[in-house]
């Protein structure tokens, strides 16, 4: 022991362990808990912190306005930013703070209809921050703003420090100011069209598609299988965008009191316009700062006085205290937008955005079907159609609706394809003058991907079947003779079933019908001339009609589905989110066992595209 104790109070040497005393383990214990409790209490409190602001988050998604109080002499402001929706999904609520990402087209048009009645309203604010709306949605908009100004009151138009796009130019016109800053320009030099075609991509992929159609402009194929446009698609689509700018120079005309020949003139000559010259040549009323912009309100209002305070309501407080009288009858505002597909409605961001599902569409209408209280139905539609057999199925139930209530169709942006064939039943079809619509027509689209597995990925397959024809949906080979003349006879049984359904609804004969469809694409207008189509107009229009069938003159519009709240798509960008978090990994992944992946990602989205289709091929105007 005396030895043990001698060397324990022996100096330390170089190379000697350290030997930790009894107080100093219990220092080392107390900091490492102490350590591990702060590190525990770290990630509690940021559990909590995110906890709290999630409810927060939550209550702020969920909270009710109540009526809002509307002041004397008070400006609604309509902020016009992005594409307005007809109806709002998880792809068009973006900014879940935005004051204005839960309204539709059909929530400012409201809003406006009730404050040119409203006297505490003087006028509108027009704020434009990057409005991207087609030249329909345009129309519809700028119906809305010219009948508000009939009641006397008065519309100022501003834009942001980069001024106007087309599309807010455009609808700008309709202001009786309109307002730029120095700092702005005006783009008014035409619209442009985009059409992107695949098939040098799918060369590369050893992908080969296989077509069969009815209808030589039936255009949804050739980005699959051309390089460049048809000539038969090519003349239909001149005839379109020349009609839809036709159009728009024909709203800038009337709204700014210039002629359509001085507005060619100002398209032929100006790339981009400045303030000065925006201004020598009629297109803005005064070069405004943003702080200077109150002020011309202020004066307006006050009789010139610039100290008082500017009295404002925003459009989504001024909607949300609008509710319709439950003791009224009901007509039934029925939305199919999107393409039409086999399954529930949903945002889709990898096949096409909005998705109108077959079953949740057939479920709604059967509700307003069997409500007696519904006297009767517009049914809005923005589509561009989609699968046949979910498209016949969405017919068939709006053809059951319109056996036992007035159905009167309203028409967006686009209705043609799928989306034309549901409205075929209706009693009255009513569409904007430059709606997309028609393009009946029907396709079966195929594609061999044999050679994708071989030579892209270097995967061998074989094949076993139990009949000559198992395999047909493989995708792995070609359709033989046999299955390519049944293919082309299907085709035309289901075409023939397009033009009998027209047909029926228009009080055609199927030959007159061949003769506008073979999947040509329609304006309103035009469509119209050849009888796809009753009337020119917007939902005010189709509502009127709808009323007068039913004959009642006080209703309240219920619609269906029913819009969901903020909470529900939060909920559904999260799993957007996150299934295009996968798909991006996967694409990106450079592991072997990533190829399954891969090749079952590729698959499916090509499967999405095979089989019977009545579809428009998709694309924008700029």
């Amino acid at each position: 022991m005396d030895n043990l104790r001698e060397q324990q109070e022996q100096p330390r040497t170089s190379g000697a362990k350290t030997k930790v005393k009894p107080k100093e383990e219990m220092t080392f214990v107390k900091t490492l808990v102490a350590s591990m409790l702060g590190f525990m209490a770290g990630i509690i409190g940021l559990s909590i912190i995110s906890l709290i602001g999630f409810l927060l988050l939550l209550g702020s998604l969920s909270s009710v306005d109540g009526e809002p109080t509307v002041l004397g002499n008070s400006l609604l402001v309509l902020p016009m930013k992005g594409s307005i929706p007809e109806v709002v999904t998880a792809g068009s609520f973006g900014d879940i703070f935005s004051k204005s990402s839960m309204l539709t087209t059909r929530d400012y048009l409201t809003a406006l209809e009730t404050a040119a009645n409203d006297e505490h309203i003087a006028g509108v604010w027009l704020q434009f921050e990057g409005f991207s709306g087609g030249i329909a949605q345009i129309e519809a908009l700028a119906r809305g703003l010219n009948k508000f100004k009939e009641s006397g009151k008065f519309i100022y138009a501003t834009s942001n420090e980069d001024g106007y796009n087309e599309a807010e130019y455009i609808l700008a016109t309709c202001a009786d100011s309109l307002f730029l800053p120095r700092s702005g320009a005006i783009e008014l030099n035409g619209f442009y069209l985009v059409l992107e075609y695949y098939k040098p991509l799918l060369d590369k992929l050893n992908i080969k598609p296989i077509m069969v159609r009815a209808g030589r402009y039936k255009s949804f194929v050739e980005p699959f299988t051309r390089t460049s446009t048809s000539p038969e698609y090519e003349e239909v689509v001149t005839s379109i965008i020349d009609a839809r700018f036709a159009r728009g120079k024909r709203l800038v005309a009337d709204g700014r009191n210039i002629s359509v020949a001085e507005v060619d003139s100002i398209v032929a000559n100006w790339p981009l316009l400045r303030p000065d010259p925006a201004f020598q040549l009629k297109l803005i009323d005064r070069i405004l700062y943003d702080d200077e912009v109150e002020n011309v309100f202020k004066t307006r209002l006050y009789q010139g006085d610039t100290s008082r305070h500017l009295r404002t309501i925003e459009v989504d407080d001024y909607v949300a205290g609008s509710e319709e009288d439950d003791d009224q009858d009901v007509i039934a505002l029925v939305y199919a937008n999107g393409s039409i597909a086999t399954g529930k409605s949903e945002y889709n961001p990898i096949f096409g955005g909005n998705q109108l599902g077959s079953q949740t569409f057939v479920e709604e209408m059967r509700k307003v079907r069997e409500n007696e209280n519904v006297k009767a139905i517009v049914l809005r539609i923005n589509s561009p159609g989609g699968a046949l057999p979910p498209s016949i199925m969405i017919w068939r139930e709006v053809k059951l609706a319109a056996e036992t209530k007035p159905v009167i169709v309203s028409m967006a942006n686009v209705a043609a394809s799928g989306g034309y064939y549901i409205a075929a039943p209706a009693h009255e079809i009513i569409a904007e003058e430059t709606t997309i619509t028609g393009s009946i027509g029907v396709f079966a689209l195929a594609f061999n991907i044999d050679g994708f597995y071989e030579k892209t990925l270097g995967i061998n397959t074989q094949v076993y079947r139990t009949g000559p024809h198992a395999d047909i949906l493989s995708l792995l080979r070609d359709p033989t003779q046999v299955e390519m003349r049944f293919a082309e006879a299907e085709i035309d049984t289901v075409y023939n079933q397009f033009l009998n359904a027209v047909a029926e609804g228009r009080n055609m004969s199927p030959h007159d019908v061949d003769s506008i469809a073979l999947g040509r694409i329609w304006t309103g207008l035009q469509a119209k001339e050849v009888g796809l189509v009753d009337a020119i107009g917007g939902l005010e229009l189709a509502f009127e009609r709808a009323a007068e069938k039913a004959g009642i003159d006080d209703y309240t519009v219920r619609i269906y589905p029913e819009p969901k709240d903020k909470f529900q798509l939060l909920l559904e960008i999260f799993d957007i989110g996150a299934q295009g978090m996968d798909i991006r990994q996967l694409l990106e992944a450079d592991h072997p066992m990533a190829l399954p992946g891969v090749r079952t990602f590729i698959t499916k989205s090509l499967q999405e595209y095979s089989g019977l289709q009545a579809r428009l091929v998709g694309f924008n105007f700029e």
